[in-house]
């Protein structure tokens, strides 16, 4: 009978991998030589990369399978001159095996057993080539080993396991005797585990009372026989059992037992060797005799000596489907095999009923829909006393064998082979085949130990310091001391303080984002050691900054050997551009002016910040109703705008500029007001103090005043445009320019001429005294009595000065 056997050569390998040595050669009995080594990485070698090359040499042109911890990573094909290389990737942190497999494939044998052949009655087995339809060797066991129907050949080791009535019996692939496992009762067929480690052999139950001897295949020993009749209590309890065939779920956890007891399938717990559930209790109507599970071991199928059907299991729900056999009627079930795409399962017909007519003929079941076919398997009739049992499938070709009386028929779908069938050298009736792929492996390992740890260290720097309103980097170094690469995937996190407003963040090889204040960046690219990678993030801060802030960076990986170096820490301190214009004159703010007098200004310009700067620019228009005299340095107004460049200022520095302007005469009551503005590459447009001169306008509009001497006289004459509110005028004279010791020269006030202004003269007979100047001043007197000093005008030698106006 063809089982899913879970391990076969990869069971072999996941068993034995860690021990191999780092080269090793195959010499097989029977077998072609192969052989097989690993040139690095060497045993014990320490990697410290996630992924390195494997090289070696096997037998040239053979296939070879590396593995990393007992998992296939590929299979290539080893050079003509018995090279190989693999790339492995996916190592991680700690020990690993890597291990190579070479195999020369020498065929598959057939394994065909008959409990009772003709000579002497034994239990024999006769191992056939299927490429050839021939039969090369027979094994016969004692003539006291007759009726067994145990035939495994162990996938991993040199065993070849025959059951018989008195025990198994154990012989090597080839046939030769190696020693007999002696059971109380009959063998009835059995399953190794999937790890191959067991054997579980079903014994009959002559007494009714069925039990399992397990068997361990490197000792060939029993290791206990437990009762598969007990089970439950009350009125659950079952007390007749007899295991027919039984088969293992993938993960070795669960066995299921065909059962000619009170029910027809047994499930046991492998683990705790006990009955687990019982399935399928139809009396005498259903009688478990062959079982096989899928390749997922999500469907089991039971065949059954009676009852008129097949039975579909689900073993997630223990749940079955009945599926009838209405032809031939009473049918009694045995050898099932499986399609190689599942989509057909092929059931052998042993004879009909309880008669010992043999059939000729398999069922064929849709395994989609659990219906019958309406075509089945034919072959010509049997023998008339042994018919056909056992059915399999080829593990290469996936054809059908059924082993019937009169020889094993090869089917290809549900096409019959006939040159590939076999016949002679059979005596009777096949009860149970198994299969043998022979093939030469080799397998060399070695164990590495990957160091993915690397000490990443994280600098964070600026340069200078940075200023309020203008746009500052931070470089933040990531150094890989090793011995590691440093993994894609590692980051770096950047929580900038409040305050710094962030504008972008980048790096070479480095992903980055920003959220909010946390800036992330994602390392694109793995770094060897002993290199850095850097991040640069731009900020502005912002006026509600501090005087300084601490900048903290971290850089996160996998495994970091040092963890006291993953942070740093950067003090920056901030500076905050500031600007003031402070605005002074003479004469002081307040004081009065009139039309005449000079103001001169001076605009006092300092950094009150924490921060030099640059492009400072003082800017003053020149006051209403004044005319400019001069300035300090010297500047041309613009549009009536003074200007001044003054570049740079230290912090703390003051910068004075200053100009100097005459007051106009005009005829309505006024303030001159001054306001400066300064500015700076880093700080905004700042306004000055606002300076005030009060005008009040004279209430004439004075065109000249002169004096000139003529003889031992002085002749004063003057000219008004305009008199507004005027009574009328006096005239001063002195013998110095101070007006304070000066004498009036008016005896009667001279009375205004209108509002139009005038033409006036008077004539100073008393200016006869013998000096060489005199000074004259004119005095207006107003309606109100308020009065406005003009002069003074000097006369010396005939010369004449220009008229001053002073209050």
């Amino acid at each position: 009978m063809h089982r899913w056997r879970w391990f076969g050569l990869v069971g072999l390998l996941l068993g034995l991998l860690s021990g191999l040595p780092v080269a090793a050669m195959d010499t097989q009995d029977g077998l072609p030589t192969v052989a097989v080594g690993i040139a690095s990485p060497t045993a014990g070698q320490v990697l410290h990369a996630p992924s390195t090359t494997v090289t070696g040499t096997a037998t040239a042109g053979s296939p070879v399978t590396v593995w990393l911890d007992g998992q296939v990573v590929e299979t290539l094909e080893a050079g003509a001159n018995g090279q190989w290389s693999l790339p492995v990737s996916g190592l991680t942190h700690g020990t690993h095996t890597l291990s190579a497999t070479s195999t020369l494939d020498a065929g598959t044998w057939l394994y065909m057993l008959d409990p009772s052949c003709a000579v002497g009655r034994e239990t024999c087995v006769r191992i056939a080539d299927p490429d050839t339809a021939t039969i090369h060797t027979t094994i016969h066991t004692s003539p006291d080993s007759a009726g067994g129907e145990l035939l495994i050949a162990h996938p991993t080791m040199d065993r070849l396991y025959i059951g018989h009535s008195t025990g198994v019996d154990v012989y090597t692939h080839d046939g030769t005797f190696i020693t007999r496992i002696a059971l109380p009762k009959t063998v009835r067929m059995g399953a190794l585990t999937p790890n191959g480690r067991e054997l579980w052999v079903p014994q009959d139950a002559s007494d009714g009372r069925g039990g399992m001897a397990v068997i361990d295949t490197a000792t060939n020993t029993v290791i206990t026989i437990f009762d598969t009749a007990v089970y439950g209590s009350g009125s659950t309890l079952v007390t007749a059992s007899a295991a027919q065939d039984l088969v293992f779920s993938p993960d070795g956890q669960t066995a299921y037992a065909a059962d000619m007891g009170d029910y027809s399938l047994t499930v046991l717990d492998v683990a705790s060797r006990t009955v687990r559930s019982r399935l399928i209790r139809e009396g005498d109507a259903a009688v478990g005799r062959r079982v096989l599970l899928n390749q997922a071991g999500t469907r089991l199928y039971l065949a059954t000596r009676q009852g008129n059907a097949l039975y579909v299991v689900d073993t997630a729900t223990s749940s079955f489907t009945r599926v009838a056999v209405s032809n031939p009627y009473r049918p009694q079930l045995e050898g099932i095999v499986l399609s190689p795409d599942e989509s057909k399962l092929y059931v052998v017909v042993y004879r009909i009923g309880d008669s010992f007519t043999p059939q000729n003929r398999a069922l064929i079941l849709d395994t989609a829909t659990n219906q019958w076919l309406p075509t089945d398997l034919r072959w010509p009739q049997p023998n008339p006393v042994w018919g056909a049992r056992a059915a399999t499938r080829h593990p290469v070709t996936g054809m059908v064998y059924i082993g019937g009386g009169n020889g094993v028929m090869v089917f290809d779908g549900e096409e019959r082979q006939p040159a590939l069938e076999l016949a002679a050298g059979l005596d009777n009736s096949v009860y149970e085949f198994d299969w043998l792929r022979r093939i030469a492996t080799a397998t060399a390992s070695v164990t590495v130990r990957v160091d993915l740890s690397s000490d990443l260290g994280v600098e964070k720097t600026h340069a200078g310091d940075l200023v309020v309103g203008q746009e500052g980097t931070y470089t933040i170094a990531v150094t890989n001391h090793g011995p590691a690469v440093m993994p894609a995937g590692t980051t770096i996190t950047d929580d900038v303080p409040d305050d710094l407003r962030v504008v972008a963040a980048s790096g070479a090889h480095w992903s980055c984002a920003i959220t909010g204040q946390t800036v992330t960046c994602t390392a694109t690219v793995a770094m060897p050691a002993l290199e850095t990678g850097t991040v640069q993030i731009r900020v502005i801060p912002e006026a509600a900054a501090g005087a300084s802030v601490i900048n903290r960076a971290c850089v996160d990986t996998l495994i970091d050997a040092n963890p006291t170096n993953d942070c740093d820490d950067d003090l920056t301190t901030i500076l905050h551009p500031a600007l003031a214009i402070g605005k002074r004159s003479t004469p002081p703010n307040g004081t009065a002016v009139a039309a005449g007098n000079t103001i001169t200004y001076f605009l006092d310009v300092t950094n009150t910040g924490t921060a030099p700067l640059t492009g400072v620019t003082v800017r003053d228009a020149i006051p209403e109703a004044t005319a400019l005299i001069a300035a300090d340095p010297a500047v041309t107004p613009i549009d009536g705008v003074l200007t001044w460049e003054l570049g740079d200022l230290a912090v703390g520095a003051t910068r004075t500029v200053q100009f100097q302007v005459r007051v106009l005469p005009i005829g309505t009551t006024v303030a001159i007001r001054n306001v400066a503005q300064a500015d700076s590459d880093q700080t905004s447009e700042q306004d000055s103090n606002l300076l005030i001169h009060p005008f009040d306008p004279t209430s004439i509009s004075l065109v000249s005043f002169d004096a000139v001497a003529t003889g031992g006289m002085v002749d004063l004459r003057w000219v008004t445009g305009s008199e507004v509110n005027t009574l009328g005028f006096h005239l001063y004279r002195s013998t110095t320019p101070n007006r304070n010791e000066a004498t009036r020269v008016t005896t009667s006030l001279i009375p205004s001429q209108g509002a139009t202004g005038g033409s006036y003269r008077l004539t100073d007979a008393h200016a006869t005294a013998p000096l060489g100047q005199w000074s004259y001043w004119l005095e207006e007197v107003e309606l109100n009595g308020q009065t406005t000093w003009y002069g003074p005008v000097t006369v010396r030698m005939h010369t004449i000065y220009g008229p001053a106006v002073m209050r």
